[in-house]
């Protein structure tokens, strides 16, 4: 089943090899294991492994925060240039 996520912040954790893109689940439920559906443009698009799912507290709001793994910080800076701030991104369930 998809679940939507709607996203507030997207950022790296570099330190612990992971992006986390935290806000908010508008419909159904997020767990790992499930991909986060991106559309990198009009003809394609990427899903990306939920590695985590955490709690995030960050100026008194109360977030989920979805992990994905990194190898380096180039993949931070890919994940980064799609700008998803403010999106609403589909979660599929992969199996």
């Amino acid at each position: 089943m998809a679940a939507i996520f709607k996203v507030k912040y997207a950022f790296p954790l570099t330190s612990r090899s992971l992006f986390v893109f935290a806000g908010k689940v508008i419909q159904g439920a997020v767990e790992r294991g499930m991909s986060i559906h991106i559309s990198l443009n009009e003809d394609a698009t990427m899903d990306v492994p939920v590695q985590g799912v955490d709690v995030l507290r960050r100026d008194g709001d109360e977030l989920v925060a979805l992990t994905v793994a990194i190898e380096d910080q180039s993949d931070a800076d890919f994940l980064q240039q799609f700008d998803v701030v403010g999106e609403s991104l589909t979660v599929l369930d992969e199996t």
